[in-house]
């Protein structure tokens, strides 16, 4: 590759390593990438797929250097991948790598070939045992750019006729692969929006709550608005959902997302909340709108959001910690409880594999004296092949998505 390509690559390499505890790779390389200006697009392409591999594959590809004698630098780290993606590999690089523990050491291929931190490779081992090391190769791979087609301005034949290459989602009724990565807004439908970027699974949890025309629903964690509006369209834009968030940069992007989508159905409401996630302001009392309850309770629950690893692998290294992620969930999971009506539902979403902030929040809040008040429910049988007793989870390995986890409680009476 080109001394500059090079070059760039171990600048962007610095950077991430000093700015990744607070910012995300993607937008540290994209930011970076569209700054150099001389680079040209196989350049590109190179350094970015340098920086994510050896994100990916940060502890094997250390392993490496020191196994070769070199200093772990970013420019050792960028040179090894120049090495590797060599069409004559260097015989120092080859007896390195025959050096990696193999498959028939599962525990030293999943933690240093396969490069997981202790902690997510010991999460592993405990839920899925010998299948371990599949789930790991899997959230390893890049994963593909999934849209979700807005059923409330065109239909999945439509967009899939347009988009050429691409080809419709294994389970959700609305999702399209695209054949490539490439800018989302140059693609025909997307200014008129008639599709949103959305993976596959993030629209399966969207499927998982059941929302219908006519319902109310409050959605807690609403972010960006990424699935509220993947409700609105599944509610075919009737009824009423409350977006409930404590940042008004993303209540402020949600809004300007749904004019475009068509939706009409979303109000935002920006909650003041303490370091502990307890709401200050009530949303029951935010405009005299929640005194009878929702028909569901949509929490979207902060996490480590290590089941994303495909598209964030530096979610292995910057924000891997579970810390005080648990005590969070069961505050948000307990407050949004008591916005659910009679009958309804609360359903509770996440992005990360650990227990500790799956089953163990929900088992704990059922005990609990707000939690007296539910059971829990199954899963819907459009998703039975999701099922894993009463929750919801998906897997790269076994559907080839991102890790997902759910549960929907049901309020008794």
């Amino acid at each position: 590759m080109t001394p500059r390509a090079t070059t760039s690559a171990i600048e962007i390499w610095e950077k991430w390593q000093a700015q990744g505890a607070t910012l995300p790779l993607d937008r540290i390389v994209n930011e970076e990438v569209r700054a150099r200006k001389s680079l040209n697009s196989r350049e590109r392409r190179w350094l970015t797929d340098a920086i994510y591999r050896n994100v990916r594959l940060l502890t094997r590809q250390e392993a490496l250097c020191k196994t070769m004698g070199m200093e772990v630098t970013a420019e050792s780290l960028i040179r090894l991948w120049e090495m590797e993606t060599s069409r004559e590999p260097q015989e120092e690089l080859v007896k390195a790598l025959a050096q990696l523990p193999a498959k028939t050491d599962p525990a030293g291929y999943l933690r240093t070939t396969l490069s997981y931190p202790e902690a997510l490779a010991k999460e592993l081992e405990v839920l899925l045992g010998d299948e371990a090391v599949a789930a790991g190769e899997a959230l390893n791979e890049q994963a593909p750019t999934v849209i979700r087609v807005n059923s409330l301005k065109s239909k999945r034949e439509r967009v899939l006729k347009q988009v050429e290459g691409s080809y419709p989602t294994n389970y959700s009724p609305w999702g399209v692969v695209l054949p490539k990565r490439e800018p989302i807004q140059g693609i025909p439908g997307y200014r008129e929006g008639r599709f949103e970027v959305q993976e596959e699974a993030s629209q399966l949890a969207i499927l998982f709550a059941e929302a219908k025309p006519n319902e109310t629903i409050i959605e807690i964690g609403a972010g960006g608005g990424g699935k509220t509006l993947g409700l609105a369209a599944a509610m075919e834009n009737t009824g009423r959902i409350f977006a409930l968030d404590t940042s008004a940069t993303r209540l402020a992007s949600l809004e300007k997302r749904l004019p475009r989508a068509g939706v009409t159905i979303v109000q935002t409401v920006q909650l003041t909340a303490n370091e502990m996630g307890v709401w200050g302001s009530a949303p029951w009392s935010v405009g005299g709108k929640y005194e009878r309850g929702a028909d569901c309770v949509f929490i979207d629950t902060p996490c480590t959001g290590s089941g994303t690893l495909r598209r964030n692998p530096d979610k292995k290294w910057f924000g891997a910690e579970v810390g005080n992620y648990p005590r969070l969930q069961s505050i948000l999971l307990e407050q949004g409880s008591h916005l659910v009506r009679r009958g309804g539902r609360l359903c509770y979403i996440t992005c990360a594999l650990e227990r500790s902030q799956n089953e163990k929040i929900v088992e704990a809040f059922l005990q609990s004296p707000a939690g007296k008040d539910f059971k829990l429910d199954g899963v819907p049988a459009s998703l039975a092949l999701f099922a894993e007793g009463k929750y919801f989870r998906t897997w790269a390995h076994r559907h080839g998505l991102d890790l997902f986890f759910g549960a929907k409680l049901r309020r008794k009476g």
